[in-house]
């Protein structure tokens, strides 16, 4: 630019006037050095991304981890610093926000990329690990249960306290190390008494830790219910020879020892009673059916059982004696009667023909 003096005048109309010179600056156009003025100034060309550094605080991490990369963008007067977050490979492992925090998912290695957004096509990466979980090992296990006994013949419920909370396999294999003759128990921890006395329970963690957890615990006898009454049932006549069998109802129902013993307690000439309570008529008579607790309570009850004797008649009966006789003689005649268990084997002797010849007393002369 430059400044150039210039005289303005008035021409024309009747009255002349002179108007002095004023110099007055004006922005002339060098057509050999200055841009033209209607054109845009052309601004200083933008600094691009030269190089970038990715980086974490590990390069190492597990399943179900998360992980904030950084990125470090030079030159400093970069005009755009901003990346892109991808991820070049191990896609299937984990995923990347665009904020460069990394989700692990899976085992395996991923390259973590992040790409200037300034078209610079500059970028870094950085290569991760992702690890599978390492196992939680049981540590300790604690037994308990609500008592430390348990009747015979009941169960009892055992509660495993397994640590750390977060161990992988907390199953536990359920054994009676101790007693096994006086108890048993279950894959649940569940105890079942067999028989009076103690038993050492231990639960053993499965994880190949080789922990183990164990309580003792003793098995009471079962709890004594005695018998309160006793009904014998069965028939009350029966003829000599013929068995009878009877049976005992026994109350409680619970009771710990439902047995008795059987036995004539009177007439005991006429019958006999097995243990299982089967009586046998030996003769004619009554004769007192008893049946007694076995567990000591003294209980007992009685049934009188009256026998009848069996009727056997005579079926035949054969007379011998003599078969000729003088006037004024006497004769003795005997009667065989049969059968020989014939019930009355007694005779009545009579003459049934030619009673005015001869007499015959009651006892065959």
């Amino acid at each position: 630019m430059k400044k150039t003096a210039l005289i303005w005048s008035i021409i024309g109309g009747s009255v002349a006037a002179v108007v002095a010179a004023v110099a007055i600056t004006v922005a002339v156009r060098n057509p050999a050095s200055a841009p033209d003025p209607t054109e845009p100034t052309p601004g200083p060309e933008p600094v691009l991304v030269e190089q970038i550094s990715v980086s974490a605080e590990k390069s190492e991490i597990y399943i179900g981890d998360s992980l904030q990369l950084s990125a470090a963008v030079l030159p400093e007067n970069a005009e755009n610093k901003a990346v892109i977050w991808s991820l070049g490979s191990g896609a299937e492992c984990a995923t990347i926000s665009e904020t460069g925090l990394l989700a692990a998912m899976t085992p395996g290695q991923v390259i973590v990329r992040a790409e200037a957004k300034d078209g610079s096509g500059v970028y870094g990466e950085f290569v991760l690990n992702i690890n599978q979980l390492p196992m939680v090992s049981v540590q300790t296990i604690t037994l308990s249960a609500d008592k430390n006994n348990v009747d015979m013949g009941k169960q009892l419920a055992i509660r495993a306290a397994v640590l750390p909370a977060e161990a992988d396999n907390k199953s536990l294999r359920w054994e009676v190390v101790s007693g096994a003759e006086f108890a048993e128990i279950d894959g649940n921890g569940v105890l079942t008494g067999k028989a009076a006395g103690s038993v050492t329970v231990r639960a053993t963690a499965q994880d190949s830790s080789g922990v183990f957890g164990e309580i003792t615990l003793t098995v009471n006898p079962a709890p004594v219910t005695n018998v309160t009454s006793i009904s014998i049932s069965g028939a009350k006549d029966i003829k000599v020879g013929d068995s009878l069998q009877f049976t005992a109802a026994v109350k409680p129902d619970n009771a710990t020892n439902k047995q008795v013993t059987w036995s004539i307690s009177s007439g005991a000439s006429y019958a006999t009673i097995t243990d299982a309570g089967k009586l046998t008529a030996k003769a004619a008579g009554t004769v007192k059916v008893k049946a007694t607790a076995k567990d000591g309570s003294g209980v007992s009850a009685e049934v009188t059982v009256k026998i009848a004797a069996v009727t056997v008649k005579v079926t035949k009966v054969t007379v011998s004696g003599a078969k000729d006789i003088k006037v004024g003689d006497s004769l003795q005649f005997t009667a065989a009667v049969k059968p020989d268990n014939a019930t009355n084997k007694q005779v009545a002797w009579s003459i049934s023909s030619g009673s005015s010849y001869a007499t015959i007393t009651d006892a065959g002369s």
